[in-house]
C-alpha cells in the first residue's frame, strides 16, 4: 500500500520498469466491485424477506378484522334465531327468515374469501422461503 491510513489505500501493480500495470489494475478493481456485489446480496435479501414479513403481517391484521367482523354477523344472526322463536306474525316470520338466511349466506361467501387468503398467505410464505434458501445455498 502507498498510503499510511486505510481511507487512502490503494493497491498499485508496478510492473518491473515501475511503470503502473494497467491490466492488473483493472482486475483488482473488478474483483473489489465483485466482492462488494457479494456483499450486498445477503443485504437484499434480508430486504426483501423483511418486505415479504410486513406484507404477511397486514394480511394477518385483515384476517383478524374478518374475523371480528364474523363474530359481530353471528352475534346478530343469534339474536335473529332468538327472536324468531318468539311467537311472531306471520310477515315478520318470514322477514327474519330471509334476514337469516342472507346473513348465512353471507357468512359463506366471508369463510370462502378467509380461507382463500390463507391459502394465498401459505403459497407466499413457501414461495419466500424457497427464494430465500436458494440465495442462501449460492
Amino acid at each position: 500500500m502507498n498510503s499510511p491510513t486505510a481511507d487512502d489505500a490503494r493497491f498499485d501493480f508496478v510492473t518491473e520498469n515501475d511503470r503502473v500495470d494497467t491490466k492488473n489494475l483493472k482486475n483488482a478493481t473488478a474483483l473489489q466491485q465483485a466482492d462488494a456485489v457479494a456483499l450486498e446480496r445477503p443485504f437484499d435479501v434480508h430486504r426483501s424477506f423483511a418486505a415479504t414479513l410486513l406484507k404477511l403481517e397486514e394480511y394477518q391484521k385483515e384476517q383478524r378484522q374478518n374475523q371480528t367482523e364474523i363474530c359481530v354477523q353471528i352475534g346478530e344472526l343469534k339474536k335473529l334465531a332468538a327472536r324468531a322463536n318468539v311467537v311472531a306474525s306471520g310477515e315478520e316470520h318470514w322477514k327474519l327468515l330471509t334476514e337469516l338466511e342472507t346473513l348465512r349466506t353471507q357468512m359463506a361467501q366471508v369463510k370462502g374469501l378467509l380461507k382463500m387468503q390463507e391459502q394465498r398467505e401459505a403459497q407466499m410464505l413457501y414461495k419466500h422461503g424457497t427464494v430465500f434458501r436458494y440465495l442462501l445455498d449460492r
